[in-house]
């Protein structure tokens, strides 16, 4: 009981990384338990991906649907898109960069033979890429988790209803803001299992592919850190002066999910709980 109580007085990061250290231990000492490991790790990535798509489509409808009607809602849409694009170059052509530089893969065979690449951009027409945004079929979209198709549709949802003024849209929006609520109520315990998750996850790879290969990766680790170090204090301080955004405070208060997602190496593992806590810092 007393470790027990310890346990639950550590933060999230301390937590983290125990269990990321107890990972290696029982790796070395247990290896055989490899597929119980994985179990472990994949076990709790499948309960965030659980609730990732429940969660952003009901705040995007509510968040649509509130600022439908009010003057900002044109510059808040530019902004939108804008943001979305700009990031998404500038971080894609940063680890692009980085990894040709780096050179990342130089020299190393996984046993995988040689492939033609001539061609290729032939095939991909860009009607076809935006056309993929569109839902042809919403139920269809939901239960593959394809989540821009789901954006799409919930933008157009919450515009239908942030134009629908009546009892019965102020209604379904408080009925998608208990929805929301109850998302995050689910979310917390999800990330308090986090350390299992982290525990398995690295003890299935060290188990699986052995500490002293693991070691051999340190190039790509380090350069690949050395990227998010550009884009922590070049980017991100660029966007943050453009938005207007407590960027130091949201460092401080979110530190414990970016120890999560440094360890998974997944973004998604902590959307959810990022953007209520973000929210909150913002507000």
């Amino acid at each position: 009981m007393k470790l027990v109580t310890l346990w639950s007085k550590l933060s999230l990061g301390i937590q983290l990384l125990v269990a990321l250290v107890l990972g290696v231990i029982a790796a070395v000492i247990w290896p055989q338990f490899a597929g119980f490991y994985q179990f472990l790790g994949q076990a709790f990535i499948k309960l965030i991906n659980m609730v990732i798509i429940p969660l952003i489509f009901p705040t995007i409808v509510v968040a649509v649907a509130g600022v439908i009607g009010k003057k900002s809602f044109g510059k808040i849409l530019t902004k939108s898109l804008v943001y979305f694009f700009a990031v998404t170059t500038a971080i894609t052509l940063l680890f692009v960069f980085a990894s040709y530089y780096l050179g990342f893969g130089q020299g190393v065979n996984i046993g995988q033979t040689g492939g033609n690449l001539d061609g290729i951009a032939n095939n991909v027409k860009f009607s076809e890429f935006l056309l993929g945004f569109i839902p042809s079929n919403i139920v269809k979209s939901l239960s593959e988790g394809a989540l821009l198709p789901i954006i799409v549709f919930a933008i157009f949802l919450g515009y239908g209803i942030g134009n629908f003024k009546s009892e019965k849209s102020q209604k379904i929006i408080q009925g998608f803001q208990i929805w929301i609520e109850a998302i995050y109520k689910i979310v917390a315990v999800i990330v308090k299992l986090s350390p299992i998750g982290i525990f398995g996850f690295i003890a299935k790879d060290v188990a699986t592919t052995g500490l002293d290969k693991l070691i051999g990766l340190g190039q790509f680790v380090i350069g690949t850190y050395l990227a998010y170090a550009v884009l922590v204090l070049l980017i991100f301080p660029l966007i943050v002066v453009f938005f207007k955004v407590p960027y130091l405070s949201a460092f401080r208060e979110n530190w414990s999910l970016l120890t999560l997602a440094f360890v998974t190496g997944s973004s998604s593992v902590v959307l959810p709980s990022l953007l209520k806590d973000l929210k909150k810092t913002v507000a």
